[in-house]
């Protein structure tokens, strides 16, 4: 099996008081690192976008490696 593959875990990030953000275009919102034990042990960030990246009328999200962040492929 190739590395990595098939292997899932979760991760939960809350976010009190999330309707009181500011929500201005490209503004971020980062979550904790946290680890992915079975991916090499690679630290992991998601960056939250409330008032879009790209446009301004949707949230954006996403998912960052921060040991690698161009080697990695996740779903």
């Amino acid at each position: 099996m190739e590395e990595g593959k098939g292997k899932e875990f979760i991760f939960t990030w809350v976010i009190e008081n999330f309707s009181f953000f500011n929500q201005r275009h490209r503004e971020v919102i980062e979550s904790p690192n946290f680890i992915a034990v079975n991916m090499k042990k690679s630290k992991w960030i998601v960056r939250l976008f409330p008032g879009g990246w790209i446009s301004e009328n949707y949230l954006a999200v996403y998912l960052q490696c921060e040991n690698d962040p161009f080697s990695r492929k996740v779903n």
